[in-house]
């Protein structure tokens, strides 16, 4: 009480320049502190508030909400006049004052702002921390404060101040502030970069980072001015950020800035970017043209060819009319057996043109590609069905020869048939290829002998390989004759039970308890004393397939038989019998 009572008797001493430095050493003492602050509050002198943001580290929460509230206007003017003050004290106190100010972002920001700009390079640490963060948040939180400056505008400098001492504090929030700064603040990011300070690669790594799609947007304009500047290291790095991004944000800014580039969106580097990293619903969100570009920067991307098909095809079903006409077109030269699940969207699709294109992209060599093409002779539009027909005639055998085996059995005939009523010279390939020298295009000729299903058509031919000297040729023949529904074959078979081979022998065998109905009984008894195993075995599981008692016993007896080779025939024959499938 002694105290406030001097403070008191010394308040009313007329002498103000002596009065008020007072109050202000009476702020740091606890029992005087109430008094000094509500009388220098109350004081007119400038220098009142100035003793303030003197005391400032001495005062409590509440007391410093409680000057704030009463004399903000006077607080950031004594600021001002004290950013130069000798004591780091001082200073630090000036800047807790202004980092208090931008907290609560009031009318007066834009001075706050420039005042804590002149504390950044401040010498004592403490008070640079606290100014430089201040600053920054400032900037941030109001954008608008630096938006479109130039780079000699003394903000702009400050910021490149702080670049340029970056392994004094590290912190990113400067990029971030000269980023949102906009043309101004890529010229000193892109001076940064160029001339490679030592903040070079936190630049680099904040820019491919971007944290919505606004920062996203401003980070693609800003690595579009690096490709196009002076500077080569800042080139090179704006290439490296744009190839290598695996960032979805930076990557669909990118797609929309594509519309502004214009000899830029030739460039290795836009088609080098990682496009295919977008989802369906980014593509939906871009112009045509936009995803009629991509398409062509996928088809020329990094990666294998069949990788390559698949980027480009995943455009397909969300795109239309000339938009997927553009994207199918980009599969040309790409693998199109990896991704025919999303052009035969397109081939049962609306679109004529783009089904004429598709029918165009199915690989002739490609047998995968045979009831695609087939299919279109359906098709609800002329031209398609002109274009399929075009496609088939004169290349149905090849297409059926590499195809065959991927099309399901059951529907086999019925392709085939189709086929060969659009493809006027199938049968005659097929049998130039039968009367053929190469052992193995005979035999696979035989193959689809048996697919055409059509009794008599290729008698003559089969009946010439009866005789054929490949042993090969004639057990194939031995298969297609009932295969085929050969008319002659029944007696053809007969001729084969005697021919030296016997897996032409044991084919034959197959052949007539297939082909032969009761007819055949007699031959397959003959055949049941064959030298053979084999052909024994075949017999008589044919026999005993029809019911044949003494067939059945046979094979059970055999069982015993001393030589394995026979023993293994009777247990096969005697296994399929019990399981009733075919030999």
């Amino acid at each position: 009480m002694g105290l406030e009572r001097s403070l008191r008797i010394i308040a009313e001493f007329p002498d103000r320049d002596t009065t008020v430095p007072v109050m202000g050493q009476a702020l740091r003492e606890e029992r005087a502190r109430g008094f000094a602050v509500t009388w220098l509050l109350a004081s007119p002198e400038t220098r009142a508030a100035r003793e303030l943001v003197r005391g400032w580290d001495a005062l409590t929460p509440g007391e410093r909400r409680l000057v704030r509230h009463s004399a903000r206007t006077r607080l950031i003017e004594a600021c001002k006049q004290l950013l130069r003050a000798d004591r780091a004290t001082t200073r630090r106190n000036v800047a807790e004052v202004l980092a208090g100010e931008v907290a609560r972002l009031n009318a007066n920001i834009d001075a706050v702002i420039h005042d804590l700009s002149q504390l950044v390079d401040d010498p004592d640490a403490r008070t640079r921390e606290i100014a430089r963060g201040a600053f920054v948040d400032a900037l941030l939180r109001t954008p608008e404060q630096i938006a479109g400056r130039l780079p000699q505008d003394p903000l702009l400098v400050t910021l490149s101040v702080l670049l340029r001492g970056w392994a004094k504090h590290h912190d990113r929030r400067v990029i971030e502030a000269l980023i949102a700064a906009g043309g101004g603040g890529d010229a000193w990011l892109e001076r940064a970069v160029g001339e490679q300070w030592p903040v070079t690669e936190a630049i680099v790594s904040t820019v491919a980072h971007p944290h919505d799609d606004v920062s996203a947007a401003r980070r693609i304009e800003l690595l579009t001015r690096w490709l196009d500047g002076p500077l080569a290291p800042a080139r090179q790095k704006a290439r490296d950020v744009l190839r290598g991004t695996e960032d979805r944000l930076l990557i669909r800014a990118a797609a929309r800035a594509i519309p502004s580039l214009r000899g830029e969106g030739e460039s290795p580097t836009w088609r080098r970017v990682r496009w295919w990293r977008l989802l369906d619903s980014d593509f939906r969100t871009l112009p045509d043209s936009t995803v009629a570009k991509i398409a062509s920067f996928l088809a020329n991307s990094e990666g294998e060819p069949a990788d390559r098909a698949e980027r480009v095809a995943r455009l397909i079903p969300i795109t239309e009319g000339e938009t997927q006409r553009k994207v199918l077109e980009k599969l040309r030269g790409l693998p199109i057996p990896s991704v025919f699940g999303a052009i035969s969207q397109v081939l049962a699709g609306d679109d004529p043109d783009a089904r004429l294109i598709a029918l165009d992209l199915l690989p002739i060599g490609d047998g995968a590609s045979l009831p695609w093409v087939i299919a279109q002779l359906a098709s609800p539009f002329e031209v398609v069905r002109a274009a399929a027909t075009k496609r088939l005639t004169g290349q149905g055998l090849r297409l059926w020869r590499e195809g065959r085996l991927r099309i399901p059995e059951k529907s086999r005939a019925k392709t085939l048939s189709a086929l060969r009523k659009v493809d006027p010279t199938f049968d005659g390939h097929l049998r130039r290829q039968l009367g053929g020298v190469d052992e193995r295009q005979v035999i696979d000729g035989l193959l689809m002998v048996q697919d055409v299903q059509e009794p008599g058509v290729f008698d003559e031919t089969l009946v010439d390989l009866v005789v054929h000297p490949s042993d090969r040729v004639r057990s194939g023949v031995a298969h297609a004759l009932a295969r085929a529904g050969a008319t002659t074959g029944l007696h053809y078979l007969k001729l084969l039970l005697d021919d030296p081979d016997p897996r032409v022998v044991a084919n034959a065998v197959e052949s007539l308890s297939e082909l032969g109905g009761n007819a055949a009984e007699p031959w397959l008894r003959r055949a049941c004393d064959h030298e053979h195993p084999r052909v024994r075995a075949n017999a008589l599981l044919a026999l005993g397939r029809r019911g044949d008692a003494d067939a059945r016993a046979r094979l059970s007896d055999w069982a015993n038989e001393p030589q394995p080779h026979a023993r293994d025939s009777a247990e096969w024959a005697w296994k399929q019998l019990a399981e009733g499938s075919s030999p």
